[in-house]
């Protein structure tokens, strides 16, 4: 990690530390896209330690960011110096990460949460709610147009395990 803020080493030490110890992915970038903070956990998830990512820009460590959805979000935030959120599926890591990207005259702070948990548990309960919920009367019968002959028509959406109880069928037959 990079230490040449201007700061006392005691004081950057310390900020280094507590960013250290959070579980995001913290990373920082200068002007030039250069790391200049890499945590232990922004190292394992890009898969190379903090301090060989310091020798490196965001483009060269992380080629596929570059000209994607990340990319573009990054690019941004340096351009108009203004924080930017959003979540985001890397299909290389099978992950969603909610980031936020701190701009500033000096480069930008990035933080990386990974959200898959939460957001399998959130489809999950979303899932369950509509199974669970009833078919309203106008979802029960709709009616539609007459037909050329001039007999109505009528739809009656109807739960697959309905559909097995109105037609049982044997195995044999499916």
């Amino acid at each position: 990690m990079s230490t040449d803020s201007g700061a006392p080493a005691s004081d950057t030490d310390a900020v280094y530390g507590a960013l250290d110890r959070v579980d995001e992915a913290v990373c920082a970038v200068d002007t030039e896209w250069q790391f200049t903070f890499v945590n232990a956990e922004a190292g394992a998830l890009l898969g190379r330690g903090p301090e060989e990512l310091l020798e490196t820009t965001i483009w060269d460590a992380v080629p596929h960011v570059g000209d994607g959805r990340v990319g573009g979000k990054l690019r941004e935030a340096m351009r108009t110096q203004a924080p930017v959120r959003f979540e985001s599926y890397s299909e290389e890591r099978e992950r969603w990460f909610r980031v936020r990207i701190y701009p500033s005259e000096d480069g930008l702070t990035a933080f990386f949460y990974d959200i898959t948990d939460e957001r399998g548990a959130a489809l999950d309960r979303q899932r369950q709610r509509r199974s669970s919920r009833p078919f309203s009367k106008a979802q029960r019968t709709r009616w539609s147009s007459p037909t050329a002959t001039g007999a109505s028509r009528i739809s009656i959406p109807l739960r697959p395990s309905s559909l097995d109880t109105m037609w049982p069928m044997s195995s044999g037959n499916r």
